[in-house]
This record gives structure tokens, sequence and C-alpha cells, in this order.
């Protein structure tokens, strides 16, 4: 569901969107998944789902004011909010340790480089703690991600989104976005995350996405591991995202 509303205040966002509960992503967008086997047959399988694409400019208030640097790129640049999902199920006896995903935006019937898609903005970007933040959104005039973050007990389960440390964003303004995952804890990398990409791309033009994952998985005798094992392209797919 998507909330409009307006601001003579450039500095004030003037796009908000409420997300669904994070389990319907998987019936929007595109969806794969990928398993890690280990020792005695033991599965351990990531999911990537996606929502549609949401085109920030189409949706922006007639006559309302953009950042200079975003108006200027208006009549040859769309931008595109999406939302990812990233699931990690281990098998009985196994967590997972570490995780990348990337993805390559690839822009269809583009040469030139200064016309190629990019990463315009990522969140989140750094989780060195534990954060919460509010369950909707808003895209600034800049064309930025801005979250509201939440103290403990202002919200309940279905309302905001957790993130634990630690999760690391990286290529920003480049064609490469890439979010790490390192488990700081026994009980490894578990349950799902959300990822937001906010993506530049040439106006009229498909963009697509090569979607890459690589995973690392320890094998546990009660709490002591005992054997790692790393697929560097667990995952390697290709999707239209718009």
């Amino acid at each position: 569901m998507l909330e409009l509303y307006a601001s003579p205040d450039d500095l004030v966002p003037l796009f908000e969107a409420v997300l669904d509960p994070p389990e319907e992503i998987e019936h929007k967008g595109f969806s794969a998944q990928a398993s890690l086997r280990t020792v005695r047959g033991r599965t351990n399988r990531v999911q990537i789902g996606a929502s549609d694409p949401i085109s920030v400019l189409d949706s922006w208030p007639a006559g309302k004011q953009l950042a200079d640097e975003i108006a200027a790129q208006r009549d040859s640049f769309d931008f595109c909010s999406l939302r990812l999902g990233c699931s990690f199920v281990p098998d009985r006896g196994c967590r997972f340790t570490w995780l990348r995903v990337s993805a390559e935006l690839r822009t269809a019937g583009v040469e030139s480089e200064g016309a190629q898609s990019v990463a315009f903005d990522l969140f989140p970007r750094d989780v060195l703690e534990k954060r919460t933040y509010k369950r909707s959104y808003n895209v600034t005039p800049s064309a930025k991600f801005a979250f509201l973050e939440l103290s403990a007990g202002r919200s309940s389960e279905e309302e905001h989104i957790r993130y634990e440390p630690r999760l690391t964003a990286a290529g920003l303004l480049t064609d490469l976005p890439t979010w790490t995952f390192d488990a700081l804890d026994r009980s490894g990398l578990v349950g799902s995350s959300e990822l937001f990409l906010l993506a530049k791309k040439p106006k009229g033009q498909k963009l697509e996405a090569r979607f890459k994952v690589a995973a690392e998985v320890a094998t546990l005798l009660g709490r002591v591991p005992l054997r790692r094992y790393r697929d560097p392209e667990l995952l390697d797919k290709l999707f239209p995202l718009a």
C-alpha cells in the first residue's frame, strides 16, 4: 500500500511506502532458492525473493519540488524502489556463519557508460548493533531512503523491522550492490531479513538484475563447530525488475 503526502519543505519526505508483512513477499515479483548440503545429507536452504518495483517519480505529487540533482535527471532516468527478502533455513546440527548477496544491475540495449543503471541508495548500510525501524519508509526529494528508528518496546512485532549485527552493504552508486551477513553468535544466521535497493535506470529501458549468493555453513557437535562448508556460487539467476 502506498501513501503520498506533500509539504512545502523540500527536506521533508514526500513519498511513503507502507510495507506488507514479510511472509507475503514470496507472492510478488520473483523468488528463488538454493541449498548447501553438508555431511549426512543435511540441507541448508537460502531463499531470495522480491516485491514488484515501485517507480518513485511516477508516484511523486505533481508540482512538488524535487532536489535539484534529481529534477535535472528526471527526463533521462527513472528511480525504482525494490524490497528484497533473504531467508536462512539451516538444517539440524548446522548453522549459517556467512552469506553474501549481490545484484548485478543490467540495462538492456544501453552501451554508454554514463547511462548504465546504478544503486542510487541502499538500506540498511551497516548494522553493527541491534536496530529496529518502523515498518514503512519514505523516499526523500533527494531520492534517498528514510526509515524511522524505534526504541525498544514502541511497537508490536508486526509493525517493525529488526536488524541483527553484523550486516554490511557495499556498491553504492555502482551497478553491483552487495550485502554481507556475518554471524556473531552461536545461533548463526536464521530467519528472514529485508533489504532495500533504490535503482536509477535509463528512462524507458528494461532493468534486470543477476542475483548471486555465496554462503558458508558450519556443522556442529553440540555447540562446537566441526567443519565448514562454503559455496561461492550457491545461486546465480537473472531476473527482470522493471
